[in-house]
């Protein structure tokens, strides 16, 4: 014999009367100019800035059948003001760089030291072709970095002096690094076995 299922009570829906509501409340037609929502902000390359919290509430499309209930449905909108909205702030070169060495060690296989467009699996460590022999697309693998000699001679020459004056000498006489490859955080990180 089946069990008999439980009734369960209907969750109560709080409703609460528009006038009683915190913030004012528009609908997606009758918006007024200077209120935008945070990802209209960011699409015109703002960030909220000044903004101190919403200052209305944008109704969801069910609440506007319903004009006397203040809307409180998880869909609806929180509208920010355009005038206090600043530009976003752009990265430092330091940032971006710290950012491309964060995502290279999430990147970059622990056994072959290849990097990929997306980041690999904590769990295996290492890209699917070191782990189980399955082949790797070759669309996903980034094309390896120009060795930093290279770069630095081709986009800044130094100009050649007579032995021993100039500032140059020093780093001309200095032995090149080239080829030598780059430290890989997973690697260094386990234990050899």
């Amino acid at each position: 014999m089946p069990r008999p299922r439980k009734k369960r009570r209907r969750r109560e829906v709080t409703r609460l009367p528009r006038s009683d509501a915190a913030l004012p409340e528009y609908d997606r037609s009758a918006v007024p100019e200077g209120l935008v929502t945070r990802r209209q902000l960011q699409d015109m390359g703002l960030s909220p800035g000044g903004n101190q919290g919403p200052v209305a509430i944008l109704r969801c499309k069910l609440c506007a059948t319903r004009p006397q209930w203040s809307c409180t449905h998880p869909t609806r909108g929180f509208l920010l003001r355009v005038d206090l909205a600043t530009p976003k702030r752009v990265p430092t070169l330091a940032q971006e760089r710290a950012l491309d060495q964060a995502m290279a060690a999430r990147q970059t296989c622990g056994e072959c030291g290849r990097r990929f467009y997306i980041c690999l699996s904590k769990k295996l460590g290492c890209c699917l072709e070191c782990h189980d022999g399955t082949p790797v697309d070759p669309s996903t693998l980034m094309a390896p970095p120009v060795s930093a000699a290279h770069r630095l001679a081709a986009s800044n020459p130094v100009p050649a002096t007579p032995a021993g004056t100039g500032p140059h000498n020093r780093a001309a006489a200095a032995p090149a690094k080239a080829g030598r490859p780059l430290p890989n955080p997973l690697r260094d990180r386990r234990s050899p076995a």
